[in-house]
């Protein structure tokens, strides 16, 4: 009997999948370029929860490249509103470049505020109380959850907005994309912010629940799926994205 359950026990382990600490030798530094493709959103949906979770998609990829560099603070145009950040990113999305403010520490990586600026405009959100978006070493089953606020202006007013961001490390396992297989783990974190701290009473809000799965090898999230509910005067809009990286 000891044989027999050797092998058992082998062709039982084989189908076990290692979890990982992400730590901070993930943080982003100046000088990282991370190149994602859009994909069609048909049929994809983030699947199972847990251990050893296997999640298998076929793709569909655009030419909708989206390119976000990070960047020294000292080369962005409104350096000057975020003074406690060490490093920027940006996106150059229909002629604007939309910035997004970050100060990173030995264990934690918060979001201070963005701005975005074109030839003809420009304009800054820093955060009065930042947004915690990590925190390492992040293990399985770890979660962040904290709130952040920011005033935003529009035609002279100064309206305040609530937020509030919570991840968690909720399953590892295997993915498969497009016949390419990588051991990985996923992260799901949901971020809301609007005039009001409940999305039912807001007349103003975002809401982003995603779902980002990521390996070994890179910083960056290998895949990943968003829905937006974005609510204005009463109207709610209703949105999914997909993203592949392709190269970090």
């Amino acid at each position: 009997m000891k044989p027999l359950f050797i092998i058992i026990f082998f062709l039982h382990s084989s189908f076990l999948y290692s979890q990982y600490t992400i730590t901070s030798e993930k943080i982003p530094v100046a000088g990282d370029k991370v190149f994602q493709i859009k994909a069609d959103t048909i049929s994809i949906s983030p699947g199972a929860m847990g251990d050893n979770a296997v999640w298998d998609y076929s793709l569909s990829l655009s030419n909708d490249t989206l390119v976000t560099f990070y960047v020294n603070i000292n080369t962005t145009p409104v350096a000057e509103s975020f003074p406690n950040s060490n490093l920027a990113s940006f996106v150059t999305q229909k002629n604007i470049n939309i910035y997004t403010y970050y100060q990173t520490a030995i264990n934690e990586l918060s979001y201070i505020g963005t701005a975005n600026y074109s030839k003809s405009y420009i304009f800054s959100i820093p955060f009065q109380n930042p947004k915690t978006i990590f925190k390492y070493p992040f293990k399985y089953k770890d979660t962040i959850n904290n709130d952040y606020n920011f005033f935003l202006e529009s035609a002279g007013v100064q309206n305040f907005f609530y937020g509030n961001y919570s991840m968690k490390y909720d399953s590892f396992g295997k993915i498969k994309i497009n016949d390419k297989e990588y051991e990985c783990m996923r992260l799901h974190s949901v971020d809301y912010y609007g005039d009001s701290e409940n999305f039912k009473e807001s007349k103003i809000s975002w809401k982003i629940d995603s779902y980002q799965w990521f390996i070994k090898e890179s910083k960056f999230p290998l895949f990943s799926i968003s829905y937006t509910d974005k609510k204005s005067k009463q109207q709610i809009s209703s949105f999914k994205e997909v993203y592949l990286t392709v190269s970090n």
